[in-house]
C-alpha cells in the first residue's frame, strides 16, 4: 500500500503483542513464571525489584513457556535502554489474557504483582497499522505451535519477521523459505538476540527479505497467486478424500451392522444413527452400551 513507511522509516525494534497462552502441549515441562513462587520473598528489600526480578526470570529462562521468555529479553532490553538512554531493542508484551475469558492484560488481576514492580509483562495492544511501523516482528506459537494469522500478516508488513521455528507447521510454511523470506529463530527462542543483531548489523539484506516476503503475499492475495494454493491444500485432499470413498453394497436388505460387521467385526461401533423421520441420534458405544 502506499501507506507502507519506507525500511528506512520503520521503528527499529521488535516487536510483539498476544495473548497470554501455553504453548505445544507436548511440551508441557515448560511453565509461566509464578510471581509467588518464583520472585516473590526472593529478592533483597533495599534492591530495584523489576531489575531483580528480571535476574531470577533470566537466570531461569530455560524453564519458560516461549511468550513468556520474550517478555524477559524486553524486561533485560528495558533496563538497558534506560541505562544508554535509547530505544528498548525489544518490545514484545502481552495484549490478552486467556484464562477465565479473554480479557486485556493491562490492568488483569494476574498480572497485579507483577505491574506493582514496573516489571512489563502486558502491553497496548496494536493494530495491523500501528505494527507495520515497526521494523523487526516475531509470530510466537501458540497453543499448536503455531500462528497461523500471525505469519501472514506480519510476512505482508514492510518489516522483517522472525519466524519462530516449532515442531509444527501450517500450509503456508510450504511457500516460505529461512533467509528468504523470513530469519529462523529457534523453538526455544535461545538465539533471538543474537539474529537480532544480525539484521541490524546487516540491514541491506533484512530489507530485501522483507521485500521479499511482502511480494510474496501480495501474490498470494490475487485469485492467480491463491488459486493453486487452495488446489494444494485445500481441493486436492479433498478430492483424494472422495476417490478413495468406496460405498458398502447394502442388497438384499442387509443391515449396516451386518456390513460393518464383515468389514471389522467388533471392530466397529456406530457414533451417530440418522433417520428421515426422527433426525439423528449419537450412539455413544456399541449397540446396547449407548446413552
Amino acid at each position: 500500500s502506499d501507506k507502507r513507511l519506507p525500511w528506512d522509516e520503520l521503528i527499529p525494534q521488535l516487536v510483539w503483542r498476544g495473548t497470554d497462552f501455553r504453548f505445544l502441549s507436548i511440551q508441557n515441562s515448560l511453565e509461566r513464571p509464578s510471581f509467588e513462587k518464583h520472585v516473590e520473598g526472593k529478592t533483597n528489600s533495599n534492591a530495584d525489584k523489576n531489575k531483580a526480578a528480571t535476574t531470577i526470570l533470566r537466570e531461569n529462562i530455560h524453564k519458560w513457556l516461549p511468550r513468556w521468555k520474550g517478555v524477559v529479553y524486553t524486561a533485560e532490553s528495558e533496563i538497558e535502554a534506560t541505562r544508554t538512554k535509547t530505544l528498548p531493542k525489544i518490545n514484545m508484551k502481552f495484549a490478552d489474557v486467556a484464562e477465565g475469558g479473554k480479557h486485556p492484560a493491562i490492568g488483569a488481576k494476574e498480572y497485579k504483582k507483577w505491574e506493582k514492580i514496573g516489571f512489563p509483562v502486558a502491553g497496548e495492544r496494536m493494530n495491523e497499522v500501528v505494527l507495520s511501523k515497526y521494523k523487526y516482528h516475531i509470530d510466537v506459537g501458540g497453543g499448536g505451535g503455531t500462528t497461523w494469522t500471525g505469519t501472514v500478516r506480519k510476512l505482508g508488513m514492510p518489516g522483517l519477521l522472525f519466524h519462530h521455528i516449532t515442531p509444527t507447521k501450517d500450509y503456508i510454511h510450504d511457500q516460505i523459505q529461512p533467509w528468504v523470506h523470513y530469519v529462523p529463530v529457534q523453538s526455544d527462542l535461545s538465539d533471538l538476540m543474537e539474529k537480532l543483531e544480525w539484521a541490524e548489523t546487516h540491514q541491506a539484506e533484512a530489507r530485501r527479505i522483507a521485500e521479499t516476503a511482502t511480494a510474496l503475499m501480495e501474490h498470494l492475495s490475487t485469485s492467480v497467486g491463491f488459486e493453486p494454493l487452495f488446489e494444494q491444500n485445500m481441493l486436492n485432499p479433498l478430492l483424494g478424500v472422495i476417490e478413495a470413498y468406496k460405498p458398502m453394497n447394502l442388497r438384499d436388505e442387509k443391515s449396516w451392522d451386518d456390513a460393518f460387521g464383515q468389514l471389522g467385526g467388533g471392530d466397529f461401533s456406530p457414533f451417530l444413527e440418522c433417520s428421515p423421520d426422527e433426525g439423528c441420534e449419537v450412539r455413544k458405544g456399541p449397540k446396547g452400551k449407548g446413552s
